[in-house]
């Protein structure tokens, strides 16, 4: 018993161990979550995904789009001609957006100019081919669902009607080579008579199991109908879905399209501001430092002005203002940029020494 609460226990060690290694792995997990990076390095995932996810968008919409244009032209100019055509419009298109997309966003991120021309010409761009990408999806399922539809039974001759004409043509020779002795013979008289009456009920019978096979073919026929009909309501239920869905990712694709091309021209330019505040020359430059207030108690009060950093620049700062209260007068990173005071405590004292001050006046 002593010896399973010994501090020199090996099996105390190897907890101890075990304790350590899921402490250091936590730790690692959690710098890993929470560890701050620059702007480009935590999004540069996303900015590859959404590049694929807009090439994705491209190639839809161009698909559905040619489908579209083949629709609409090829009666008129052929299959090949059509899809060449198609083929040429659509790259033509995508181009022109992906290249106005470039240009807007450089002027509105870099410029702040907002062109109306070019806004109405994207948004032209968009509509049409969001109108074609949605008219061939539309029509997309039509093309790969086949219209299979089973057809009507048909009923099987019976043998026994066959049977009954064979019969009646035999009954027919034998009156037609009865007929010349008819007239000299009252035996040849009554052997027609006879072939006479079992041709009569022939005829009967085969009308009977005509009029029961036609029976029969009706209601097969009914059947069959019946059955046709639902698998055609199923059928036009089911392309109908196919449709409206194809249709709804159309649209989607086309948002989506959209939005990744918002995000890829923020992420350009802010990897193109981090890039040029790097290149522009040292921290020093940035930071224009002057010590023109200095507060009562002899301490240089320190003013950051200049150009506002990114989050990825200020996680590499000391600090960016000085807390503006006389007695406190420290450094900080401020967290929004009307930023005055170091702490709240700071804020509640200066907001007191004003309001006493206001009083006394």
């Amino acid at each position: 018993m002593n010896n399973k609460i010994n501090v020199f226990n090996s099996k105390n060690q190897v907890w101890e161990n075990y304790q350590a290694e899921t402490k250091t792995a936590l730790s690692k997990k959690a710098q890993e979550l929470y560890k701050d990076l620059s702007f480009d390095t935590e999004y540069k995932s996303t900015y590859l995904s959404t590049i694929v996810l807009r090439t994705i968008a491209n190639v839809l919409s161009a698909f559905t789009f040619l489908i579209a244009f083949y629709l609409s032209i090829g009666p008129l100019i052929g299959f090949y001609p059509a899809v060449s055509l198609g083929a040429l419009a659509c790259l033509a298109l995508e181009y022109l957006k992906n290249r106005l997309w470039a240009i807007q966003s450089k002027n509105t991120l870099k410029y702040k100019k907002y062109s109306r021309y070019l806004i109405a010409i994207l948004v032209c761009l968009h509509s049409l081919s969001l109108a074609g990408s949605s008219l061939g999806a539309w029509h997309l399922p039509t093309l790969i669902i086949l219209d299979k539809f089973s057809g009507v039974s048909e009923g099987k001759t019976d043998s026994s009607s066959s049977n009954f004409g064979q019969r009646i043509s035999i009954i027919d020779k034998q009156i037609k080579n009865l007929e010349p002795k008819a007239l000299s013979s009252s035996s040849a008289r009554a052997i027609i008579g006879t072939l006479a009456k079992e041709k009569h009920e022939l005829t009967k019978a085969q009308i009977l199991q005509t009029k029961r096979l036609n029976s029969k073919v009706d209601k097969r026929t009914a059947k069959a109908d019946k059955k046709s009909r639902q698998e055609k309501k199923k059928h036009v239920k089911r392309v109908l879905m196919a449709q409206y869905s194809c249709l709804c990712i159309a649209v989607l694709f086309e948002l989506m399209y959209i939005f990744c091309s918002l995000f890829i021209a923020f992420y350009l330019f802010r990897l193109f501001v981090d890039d040029s505040d790097g290149s522009d020359g040292s921290d020093g430059q940035d930071k224009q430092i002057s010590t023109a207030s200095v507060p009562s108690d002899g301490q240089e009060r320190i003013v950051i002005r200049g150009f506002g950093n990114f989050d990825s620049k200020r996680s590499k700062l000391e600090f960016t203002k000085i807390c503006e209260l006389d007695a406190c007068a420290l450094p900080f990173v401020h967290s929004i940029h009307n930023q005055k005071y170091c702490s709240k405590v700071c804020r509640q004292k200066a907001h007191y020494k004003s309001k006493h001050k206001n009083k006394d006046v």
